[in-house]
Parts: C-alpha cells; sequence; structure tokens
C-alpha cells in the first residue's frame, strides 16, 4: 500500500510539475507578446510624435540662429540685415519699399497676376532663405501642437514626471516666441497657423504648398502674425545704449533678437534636449 501511495504521488508531482512549466510556458509567451506590442507602440509613438518634433526644433532652432548671428552682423555673406529685411518685406508687401504697418496694404500687388508670378519664381530662389525661415517656423508650431494635444489625451506611453516635463517645454518655446510684451507671434496665432499647415490627409504641408498659400486671396492673411514677426519696415537699425532697438519691436525683427529671438532658441534646445532623451528609451 505504502509503495501504491508512493506512486500515485509521483504521478501528481509530475502532472503538476508539467501543469506548472506549461502556466511558466504561456505566461512567458503572453509577456513577450505584450512586450512586443509595446514596443510596436512605443516604436509608433516615436516615428509618429517624439522624432517628427526633434526634426522641427532643431530645424527651427537654428535657423534662428542663423537669423540673429545675420542680424548681429556676425554672418555677412550671402545675407545682410539690410537685404534679409527687404525679403522679408517682399513676402509680406511683394514689394521691397520701406513700409509702415497700419498703413501698408499688403492685399494690394496680391491683385497683380504679374506681380504673384514674380514672387512664385523668387522665392524658389532668391527669397529662399527668408521662405524656408517662414516655412520652418511654421512648420514646427504644427508638429508642436500636434504632440500637444496627444500628451493632453494621456494616450501617449510616458511616464507622468516626462509627460509634464515634454508638456512644459513645449510650452515655453510657445511663450518665449510670444514674448512677454507680445512683439513676438501671439499663442493663439501659433495655434490657428498650427491648424493650417496640416493638410485633410493628415500631413505637414509641403514647403511647395506653404509658397502658394502665402500668395492666396484671400487666405495668405493667416499667416500675418508670422510674417510680421520677421518683418522690418525699412532698412534702419535704430541703436540704443549701443544695443540693437526699436520703440515698435513689432516692426523690427533686429529688436527680437536679444529677446524673443534669444528666448525661443534656448527654450528650443532645452526641448531638443529632452526629446533625444525620450528617444533614447
Amino acid at each position: 500500500m505504502a509503495g501504491f501511495s508512493s506512486e500515485i504521488l509521483k504521478v501528481l508531482a509530475a502532472a503538476l510539475a508539467g501543469y506548472v512549466a506549461k502556466e511558466v510556458q504561456i505566461r512567458t509567451k503572453a509577456k513577450r507578446a505584450r512586450e512586443r506590442r509595446e514596443q510596436k507602440i512605443w516604436s509608433e509613438q516615436k516615428q509618429l510624435y517624439y522624432l517628427p518634433l526633434l526634426e522641427a526644433a532643431r530645424e527651427f532652432r537654428i535657423r534662428m540662429e542663423e537669423l540673429s548671428r545675420v542680424y548681429r552682423r556676425e554672418w555677412i555673406k550671402p545675407f545682410t540685415p539690410e537685404s534679409l529685411s527687404q525679403d522679408f518685406r517682399e513676402l509680406y508687401a511683394l514689394s521691397r519699399d520701406s513700409i509702415r504697418l497700419p498703413e501698408c496694404d499688403p492685399n494690394h500687388l496680391r491683385l497683380n497676376d504679374g506681380a504673384r508670378q514674380s514672387l512664385r519664381q523668387r522665392m524658389c530662389h532668391y527669397l529662399n532663405f527668408a521662405t524656408s525661415s517662414l516655412y520652418r517656423t511654421a512648420k514646427y508650431l504644427a508638429i508642436a501642437e500636434y504632440v500637444k494635444r496627444a500628451l493632453n489625451t494621456g494616450k501617449l506611453n510616458l511616464s507622468e514626471t516626462t509627460l509634464k516635463e515634454l508638456m512644459a517645454l513645449i510650452v515655453n518655446v510657445r511663450n518665449s516666441l510670444q514674448g512677454p510684451t507680445g512683439a513676438g507671434i501671439a499663442s493663439e496665432q501659433q495655434e490657428s497657423i498650427a491648424e493650417i499647415m496640416w493638410d485633410p490627409a493628415g500631413h505637414v504641408i509641403t514647403n511647395f504648398e506653404f509658397r502658394k498659400r502665402l500668395l492666396e486671396l484671400p487666405g495668405w492673411e493667416q499667416f500675418t502674425g508670422l510674417l510680421i514677426f520677421f518683418l522690418s519696415e525699412d532698412d534702419t537699425l535704430p541703436v540704443t545704449d549701443g544695443k540693437p532697438g526699436a520703440t515698435d519691436v513689432r516692426a523690427r525683427f533686429v529688436a527680437k533678437v536679444p529677446c524673443e529671438v534669444q528666448e525661443t532658441i534656448t527654450a528650443l534646445t532645452a526641448l531638443e534636449k529632452k526629446l533625444d532623451q525620450i528617444r533614447s528609451f
């Protein structure tokens, strides 16, 4: 009888061991499948959100640094503050002449087919740097707003701490670009520009499409805040206490270089650093 009981115990032990091994196998398989799903989701989120924002932030920051060097006269060729001021005026008013914002009518020459066609051609070559400066800014705003909304939904696979840090950094760029006095691009206008930079298929519009929209009448006025940010009414670079300055800071880009532009560069640098960290997770 004792031998019989011993055999039963061995059978039961073997059955139990087999059950445990099978259960471990099932759970291990399920864990690996879950990890693969999570890795796939994480990979998709990096491609959809973090990498595009990192690229847009870097391009925007580099261009702001380049513009700063031009307006500080540290980068002489091929641009000067005067030539760039004329370029941005041409994109706004289709004329390189000096303007005054309250009296200037940007619609006037946009009604002229010949003037519009001339500007289309110049955008692709002579005005490419100025045009791409506008595009990089608008593209960043579009992607930043897209990521910010995704962060607000809570659907992104980030820790609560990382989510709050990333959100704060994006908002900091927005506030820096607006500036404490509102001389930059107002936050509401930044959101509006972000909205119109997406096509119906859910992609940021191309540089080609962007150039077309800058000439649409009506329609171009949706980019007014963007255009005025880079605008200088004339080629005069006033100096106050040895530093570039102007009474109407909205009317001179050079006055924004040590303020809104530098603050935005600093904010973008911090955002890039955080996105680099997230990318390496």
